[in-house]
Parts: structure tokens; sequence; C-alpha cells
């Protein structure tokens, strides 16, 4: 369904089936369904068919990846979490890395401002869940807690963020 949507270039709808299945993976795994293997399994493959270098769906589907790996920390399987890490995320670098854990620990309002048929914000996360961003990125090499960015960089950085909790 994915690859489908990928090779269509409706890469929104690539972010929308990530952040589904997520759902359906947490619902899973809380109900503690013989199906939530599997569930995983198809989460895991959500961004095949995209090239990795070109491809402007990634970032909403790295944004479910973490946030499902910090539901399964904070439900002490880190297992779950570090099987997103290895078979999700490709090399990323620091400023990705760090820019989608900023973005993740800025959003404050679960409901999303704009007019929706979804209600919801996709990126919320629950400060539990927020707390185990750090573990979770440190588990790449490439991040680090610094700021990547200088200047002009920072400074856009900085309006984007303003941005993620418009009221």
């Amino acid at each position: 369904y994915s690859f489908i949507v990928h090779q269509s270039r409706l890469l929104f709808l690539v972010e929308v089936i990530s952040q589904d299945i997520r759902v359906i993976c947490e619902t899973a795994f809380g109900a503690a369904s013989v199906v939530h293997e599997k569930i995983l399994e198809i989460f895991l493959t959500v961004d095949d068919g995209g090239e990795p270098n070109e491809d402007k769906a990634i970032p909403g589907v790295r944004r479910a990846q973490v946030i499902l790996a910090t539901y399964y920390m904070v439900h002490g399987k880190d297992e779950y979490a570090k099987r997103i890490r290895e078979s999700g995320f490709g090399v990323e670098n620091h400023k990705s890395l760090w820019s989608l854990m900023k973005e993740l620990q800025n959003i404050t309002t679960k409901d999303f401002w704009e007019v929706s048929e979804r209600g919801t914000n996709f990126t919320f996360i629950p400060p539990e869940q927020k707390k185990e961003l750090p573990i979770f990125f440190s588990w790449f090499p490439e991040f680090a807690l610094d700021c990547p960015f200088t200047g002009a960089e920072k400074k856009k950085y900085e309006r984007q963020q303003a941005l993620l909790n418009f009221e």
C-alpha cells in the first residue's frame, strides 16, 4: 500500500499510513495481541519504495518510528525500540536527528490547530515518551545533544519550531 503511494508521489499519505499503522501497533501491543509482531513487521516496511536521499515522505515516517519506539520504551520494551532503530533508520546525520528530536519535544498540543477530519496532531507525544527521546537518539553514533545550527540557519529553525504549536 505505501509502496504504491510512494510511486504515485502522494507523499503525505505515506506519513498518514505510517501513523495509522503506528497506532495499530500500539493498540495490538497494549492488548497483548498475537498479531502485534506481524503488524510491527509491516510498520518497519512503510518507508520501502522511496528513494532514501530524495524522498520527502521519510521525515513523516521517521516521526512515526520514533513515536512508536518511545512508546515501547515507556512500556519497558527497549528491544522493540532498538528494532525500529536498526530496521527503520539508515545513516542519519546529526542535524536531521537533532531536529527530529527537538520537533517531537516541542509539540505541546494534542489537538491539531487546523480544521481536519483527523482532529489530532500526528506528532504529539505524551511527556513520559518525551523523556525517552534523548535515550533513543543516543543510540545513533551520529547524534549529539548540542545544537547543530548556527547563525541564519538557527534563526530559520527557531521560526519553524515556533509554528509547531500555532494556536
